[in-house]
């Protein structure tokens, strides 16, 4: 039954909207052929969707809500006849200014229906002395009160934007100033005294005055418009169209994005209830809250392993670079397989700098690096490797196939894979599973030590083998095949001092200490980063991918011809070329990782020090109930996301023009 009320709701959804894009479209050809009749309709149709809106929406007393009976034709009368006859009086002054000229005439038509328009709407207002009746009408509940108890600042404050907003276009527009200042001032007057008031405590004549103000208003600018010629007739018929097209987009983005962002901006000045005018003392809390941004261990930094091999390897990728300038003539030249050590190394730094300061913006910092790397280089090397293989077209779809999960639905299926249970007890967990294996054959079996150690023999015999091999025509490659080769080195250290691994004992017998993923330990953000990595691999893959095979085959055919080996082709010509796609790929990435909540959510709920901001000002609005350190926090991250937006959006305007 709910689908097919669903689909039913849809199709008339759908039917409605387009019959009403038909019927404005339809509406704007009379301009020019018949005006009284284009004039006769606008008015019917801005009375009907007034009080569509105002009466959809139980803002307004329904006395047929009672009398009627509670079937879909008794509902839809009584739902349909204030709109009805909105639109009837509204067409009818719409005729009426269709077809006078005398300025005093229209002044008079124009002010006195804005003046009963406006005090119908006051008194017609619900105000908590009645009950609304829902469902099929066989359950009722208390209805709300929308009489405002103004808050003069706010009201004047919002009334003198809407004013110098209003002025700002119509200097841009170069129209009418004191129509287009009485329009946006009235936007402003309603904001101020509806959206930024105290709903529900004020008088009567609080309601009475809030709308007749506005009508006053846009009665002032119908009544001082004129009859336009033939010229200007068909200038509002061209000028409309464009707006019929884009006008639903532009008003869902404004009702669903602008209007949002202002009014959390307008909270972020404001106190936890939004009762009082803070400044900037919301900011001043988030910046300055440990919890965000905490820097109390920052010595440990270069103490760290991981900051001290960063160190290392970007050395190594320094030295290279320094000896290929040697031979070229200059300091230094970095190609891409130094310039890939060099970059590892600045990785773990800044690896080890983000596990050693905590909070919630340098978290957020972390996803963004780790994330948009990781993914983008896997999807790059995914897209690479499986180009042209046989079976290209079944790797990629598993690879993409994440990208089908929800976020919510991937953190659940992660959360079974990291799953930790008692180390007396099995390990459920896939990954703890696995690592307490790994640690019972490289510490408490001879066979096992043995089979680790024949395989990690192999793997530095390989590596050994690749960078002898490479030696004499690459020497960057070599060095990087004997980087990777200190990596089964280092295992096989482990392995003759006691294994690696889940290690541990009790009672003399053998109990793996699993891996604590989501509880305390610097790396639990690692592991929450590599759910949104399995995903969003996918995506870079795909993108990626389709650049590729985009690249002119002539071009890497001439750099065979020339003695180009594979590398030399991927980092030289396949990179150069595919470089405006991995921009697009790295910035979409990175919006999204800024605005990560479903992942920390579902996981750890922002605990054990892997708070984000999105997580982060969810908790303050809506758990602990601070709306001004929550829209702050909204804020920041909205800020944190316009120069990435920005940059790519002028970054395709110049690939455009």
């Amino acid at each position: 039954m709910k689908v097919l009320v669903t689909i039913v709701g849809v199709a008339i959804s759908v039917g409605v909207f387009s019959a009403l894009w038909v019927g404005v479209n339809l509406m704007f050809n009379k301009a020019t052929k018949d005006w009284p009749l284009f004039s006769t309709l606008v008015g019917a149709l801005l009375g009907f969707i007034l009080f569509v809106v105002l009466h959809g929406n139980e803002l307004l007393i329904n006395p047929l809500d009672e009398q009627m009976d509670q079937s879909w034709i008794g509902r839809f009368i009584a739902f349909i006849w204030l709109p009805a006859i909105a639109a009837a009086v509204g067409g009818t002054v719409g005729w009426f200014l269709g077809r006078i000229d005398d300025p005093s005439t229209r002044l008079a038509i124009g002010i006195g229906t804005g003046v009963v328009a406006a005090l119908v709407i006051a008194f017609m207002l619900r105000d908590g002395s009645g009950v609304i009746t829902i469902g099929d009408g066989r359950e009722t509940e208390p209805e709300r009160s929308y009489l405002p108890a103004f808050r003069p600042f706010a009201l004047a404050n919002w009334t003198i934007i809407g004013g110098a907003v209003g002025a700002g276009w119509a200097t841009l527009r170069k129209s009418n100033l004191i129509r287009t200042v009485a329009i946006f001032g009235s936007i402003g007057w309603l904001i101020g005294a509806f959206a930024a008031s105290q709903l529900g405590t004020g008088p009567r004549i609080a309601a009475i005055i809030a709308c007749l103000v506005p009508g006053l208003a846009l009665g002032y600018v119908v009544g001082t418009s004129k009859i336009p010629n033939i010229v200007g007739a068909a200038r509002i018929d061209e000028g409309a169209r464009p707006w019929i097209f884009v006008g639903p987009a532009v008003f869902f983005i404004f009702v669903a994005l602008i209007a949002p962002t202002i009014l959390t901006l307008v909270l972020s000045f404001q106190n936890a209830d939004s009762t009082e005018f803070v400044g900037l003392e919301n900011y001043g809390t988030a910046l300055s809250d440990p919890a965000n941004f905490d820097t109390a261990n920052w010595t440990n930094i270069f103490t760290s392993r991981i900051f001290i091999l960063g160190l290392i390897l970007f050395a190594i990728g320094l030295l290279l670079a320094m000896a290929l300038g040697r031979q070229t003539g200059h300091t230094a030249q970095v190609d891409p397989p130094s310039g890939a050590i060099g970059i590892s190394g600045i990785a773990l730094v800044f690896f080890a700098i983000v596990t050693t300061l905590r909070g919630t913006i340098v978290n957020n910092l972390w996803w963004v690096f780790a994330v948009t790397l990781i993914a983008t280089s896997l999807g790059l090397a995914i897209a690479v490797l499986a180009d042209g293989v046989r079976f290209e077209r079944v790797a990629k779809s598993i690879v993409f196939m994440p990208l089908a999960i929800s976020f919510v639905g991937a953190s659940v299926v992660w959360r079974l894979v990291y799953q930790s249970r008692d180390p007396s007890q099995s390990q459920t967990g896939a990954m703890n599973a696995a690592w307490v294996a790994i640690g019972r054959t490289t510490s408490d079996s001879s066979i096992g030590q043995i089979i680790w150690g024949i395989l990690l023999v192999g793997a530095v015999l390989g590596f050994a083998y690749a960078a002898i091999r490479t030696l004499s025509n690459d020497v960057n490659m070599a060095v990087l095949y004997s980087v990777l080769g200190l990596i089964p080195i280092y295992l096989l250290y482990r392995l003759a001092t006691g294994g690696f691994g889940a290690l541990g004992e009790r009672n003399g017998e053998f109990r793996g200490e699993p891996i604590q993923t989501l509880s305390e330990g610097p790396w639990n953000n690692f592991f929450l980063m590599i759910v949104l990595i399995w995903v969003q691999t996918g995506f870079a893959m795909v993108i990626l991918s389709a650049a590729i095979k985009a690249v002119p085959g002539e071009f890497i055919e001439a750099a065979k011809i020339d003695g180009a080996n594979d590398s030399d082709i991927f980092w030289r010509i396949t990179i150069p070329q595919i470089t405006p796609t991995i921009i697009v790929v790295v910035t979409t990435v990175i919006v999204l990782v800024m605005k990560v909540f479903d992942i920390v959510r579902v996981m750890t709920n922002g605990n054990f020090g892997t708070n984000v901001l999105a997580n982060a000002m969810y908790a303050e609005s809506f758990q602990f109930r601070n709306v001004g350190v929550g829209s702050t926090l909204a804020i920041l991250l909205f800020l944190s996301v316009i120069p990435v937006m920005v940059y790519n959006i002028r970054k395709q305007q110049k690939e455009i023009a």
